[in-house]
């Protein structure tokens, strides 16, 4: 095996001199051997893959591409990535890792942008692979709001969402404003694909209790494919066939040791057209070697924790958006409603929660996260339905990824509900 990864690793290296961005930043390294010298060479940035999108990082014909995909542009310039028909079908499989199987029974509703982002198209050719039922249900068009998505997941007695974990919130959350229960009045569902959006281990826990069924997740860029699948176990198995990971110090950039936190970047192993070496994701996550995961899958563990831009730096410390989630959720539980703002300025930071708790009560918990997180923290709460309308659900939908955080030290407006922060990212 890592005689293979080696190959494959020397491959990409020699390749990657036809590109543009390469050429140039690879000219003054040293010997590079091996994986074991991965340090020698430079990082690669998102800015640097801005800067020469679209064709600056494209190493082969064009006449041997046969799918072009782009980043959502959230946060800068979009992203190109081209795929030869080999990096499409190393895509498919590497979407099919993890311990959720397409069966010739399933009819799996894709509720992802039917757009330039890759999981929904990768995601049909699976399932059409695998002889299932493909329902194209556009996550950003006007045509399936998500009334009609309750309505076909019915209709159809769909077996498996595949969609962002917030979506299934949503989902649930207009099942119950058309008078079903999402665990009890949808006996078909079988299980969840996740993948696109930070999910933690307590809104894991939560989205499941809603709704009574597993969900898988994937952790992946489309930059790069599928990094990592879900097992049975909920541990993201990093495809060692693929991709090289490396958990970098954001400030030194040098690797961190196994277990630690840092900013996950990315060798894929296998890209013909357009080579991708130590790519900074700037996604926080940790990498674990060594482990016994009792699914038997023995490959590295990632964990994902958030886009670093996203960690908040609150009196000295530095807190990722996985922390702050994983702790609200364990200590308010049910007390709260799934939707909340975050306003972080230098002293502490502010919380609103939709919730019935009383003062008292809301002063009792303020406290035990300010304990847990070693931070100042103030919640604030807010009747139900205050944060987040959600009669919006009966005719609108989310047209573009989630946003949950407000930095209210750099934004003059002060976003006072859900709503308002999603209006200002295009949804509602």
């Amino acid at each position: 095996m890592e005689n293979k990864r080696e190959d494959m690793f020397s491959n990409i290296l020699e390749n990657a001199k036809k590109s543009k961005l390469y050429k140039n930043k690879l000219l003054d390294v040293g010997d590079v051997k091996g994986l074991s010298d991965l340090n020698k060479l430079p990082i690669t940035t998102k800015e640097e893959l801005r800067d020469v999108s679209p064709y600056g990082n494209l190493i082969v014909d064009i006449k041997e591409v046969i799918q072009y995909h782009e980043t959502s542009g959230t946060t800068g310039k979009s992203i190109s990535t081209w795929l030869t028909k080999n990096d499409y079908d190393v895509w498919c499989e590497e979407m099919k890792r993890g311990g959720l199987e397409f069966r010739e029974t399933d009819i799996v509703a894709i509720r992802y942008p039917y757009a330039l982002s890759f999981p929904a198209h990768i995601l049909q050719a699976i399932v059409k692979e695998k002889k299932a039922v493909a329902v194209p249900i556009d996550s950003r068009g006007v045509v399936t709001p998500h009334t009609r998505v309750i309505n076909l997941l019915l209709d159809l007695h769909i077996t498996i969402i595949a969609c962002m974990p917030l979506e299934l919130l949503m989902l649930a959350e207009t099942a119950k404003q058309m008078g079903y229960d999402p665990k009890k009045d949808f006996p078909d569902i079988r299980a969840f694909y996740t993948a696109g959006e930070l999910l933690t281990r307590e809104r894991k826990k939560q989205i499941e209790k809603i709704w009574g069924k597993p969900i898988y997740d994937h952790y992946g860029l489309t930059e790069c494919g599928m990094i990592a699948a879900g097992c049975e176990k909920g541990k993201l198995h990093i495809d060692t066939n693929n991709f090289y990971v490396e958990i970098l110090n954001p400030q030194t950039k040098q690797p961190v040791k196994d277990g630690e936190i840092g900013i996950i970047t990315i060798t894929n192993l296998t890209l013909e057209a357009m080579p991708l070496i130590r790519y900074y994701t700037e996604d926080l996550g940790r990498k674990i070697s060594n482990h016994n995961c009792i699914c038997g899958n023995k490959n590295e563990i990632i964990e994902h924790y958030g886009r670093y831009q996203d960690a908040i730096v609150c009196d000295g410390k530095l807190i990722t958006m996985a922390q702050l989630q994983n702790s609200l959720i364990e200590i308010l539980g049910t007390t709260i409603t799934p939707y909340w703002i975050i306003i972080k300025n230098a002293k502490r930071l502010i919380i609103k929660v939709e919730t019935e708790l009383n003062g008292e009560e809301i002063e009792k918990y303020s406290e035990l996260l300010s304990e847990l997180l070693s931070i100042n923290c103030l919640l604030k709460a807010c009747p139900i339905g205050s944060l987040f309308d959600r009669k919006k659900l009966l005719s609108s939908q989310i047209s573009i990824k989630p946003k949950y955080m407000v930095n209210y030290s750099q934004n003059t407006k002060y976003y006072s509900t859900f709503d308002e922060l999603l209006k200002g990212f295009g949804t509602f």
